[in-house]
């Protein structure tokens, strides 16, 4: 007796001993889209939807199951006057790719008055940018002996 093969009729039955019969396999979904697994306690009747995740986190209903977070486009920086000595103005740029990339990182402000500053945005600041918080950070105090602060936005 060979389990499976079509050109002997004795798969229906197991257990000589026993005499119990089993009935052959048959297909576990209907045309009307409900599936059996063949245990009592599980069926529903209902019909059955599966679904499937893309990279993008977007199911195929249409269903976006991960958490929205924003993308920097651009960052904005404004510096603020210094706390002391005379007005001038001073800017500096970061790349939306570092508040992507995440990495702390220190930036020369332009020079002004014969004098530059530096700002370090640490990878926690990164974080708030990259959630769409603004950030407010303090340059290095140089040889003038003042400081300016440095808001950051992402947008």
């Amino acid at each position: 007796m060979l389990v499976g093969c079509p050109d002997d009729d004795d798969d229906v039955t197991v257990g000589e001993e026993t005499g119990t019969t089993v009935a052959p396999p048959t297909d576990t979904t209907a045309d009307t889209g409900t599936e059996t697994t063949g245990d009592p306690a599980t069926e529903t009747g209902e019909p059955t939807t599966d679904t499937t995740t893309d990279a993008t986190g977007v199911d195929d209903t249409g269903t976006d199951d991960t958490e929205t977070v924003p993308l920097c486009q651009e960052v904005e920086t404004e510096v603020g006057q210094p706390n002391i000595g005379p007005a001038h103005d001073h800017t500096v740029t970061v790349p939306a790719a570092d508040v992507m990339l995440g990495r702390a990182a220190t930036y020369m402000l332009s020079m002004d008055l014969g004098h530059v500053h530096e700002i370090t945005v640490t990878e926690d600041m990164f974080a708030l940018l990259s959630q769409g918080q603004q950030v407010i950070t303090e340059t290095l105090v140089d040889a003038t002996q003042h400081s300016h602060l440095v808001t950051i936005t992402c947008g």
